[in-house]
């Protein structure tokens, strides 16, 4: 699952994404359906483990039990509900499912003809386009996706560099350096490309480095930099945020 807030890759499981919080509404259903079976499977083993001279009386109980605890769910699904209604009611109501398989038949194409004519920046001016104007616009499924994300990140990275040595750098810039440095490194590590796109992926790596290395890091600072790169998990904004704001002060 890859996080439609941040980006980031996480269990399809999983009710929130493990980074930035942001609600997953088909792994918290299935969390949901998943202690609903338990609930009824504890109940069912409950029946059978008693003597039979309460088996009578037990099953008038659990009837009652099980009738409580369907009101209980019947209640946490429609908070539940609600909950997702108030941070995601946009999309929810807006997304219409047939739409977006319509838009991915018409625009993956495109997106195609794009891709193999080498044409990355108009790639990614159709990209923003059809994100901003179409509201079942989906990507995700698209072959070059995590191609067309790590080149979204070099075009971030390239625009903080030009400012490098000029007043205009700001903490923000360092934070779009590293953090969109740290983002391709886990997109190649983590994320299935075609050769040919890893190969570009790659490339925009060593530009990107180059930056990097431009900071001179500290012994300390390029510890910390390569714990974040190696982790075993993608670093949260926080981790990445502190980590700038520490070379930032130091260089400027």
């Amino acid at each position: 699952m890859i996080c439609n807030n941040c980006g980031a890759h996480f269990d399809d499981d999983l009710p929130k994404c493990p980074y930035c919080g942001d609600f997953h509404y088909a792994g918290a259903q299935k969390e949901y359906m998943d202690k609903l079976e338990n609930m009824k499977e504890n109940l069912d083993t409950l029946e059978k483990s008693v003597p039979q001279m309460y088996t009578n009386e037990l099953k008038t109980q659990v009837k009652h039990v099980r009738k409580i605890v369907l009101i209980i769910i019947s209640i946490l699904a429609v908070l539940m509900l609600l909950f997702f209604m108030c941070f995601h009611l946009d999309s929810f109501s807006s997304r219409d499912e047939k739409q977006v398989l319509l838009f991915t038949k018409e625009a993956y194409p495109v997106a195609d003809e794009y891709y193999e004519a080498g044409d990355y920046e108009g790639l990614l001016t159709f990209y923003h386009t059809s994100m901003s104007e179409n509201e079942n616009a989906d990507f995700y499924s698209w072959d070059h996706y995590a191609f067309l994300i790590c080149y979204e990140n070099l075009t971030f990275f390239r625009d903080a560099a030009e400012k490098l040595d000029t007043d205009n750098f700001s903490d923000y810039d360092m934070q779009e350096l590293l953090y969109c440095y740290i983002s391709n490194h886990y997109y190649q590590k983590g994320y299935p490309m075609e050769k040919a796109d890893q190969e570009l992926v790659s490339s925009f790596e060593e530009e990107m480095e180059a930056v990097i290395d431009s900071l001179s890091l500290t012994e300390e600072e390029l510890k910390e930099f390569n714990d974040l790169l190696n982790a075993n998990e993608y670093p949260s904004w926080s981790d990445i945020d502190k980590f700038s704001q520490k070379v930032y002060k130091r260089i400027y």
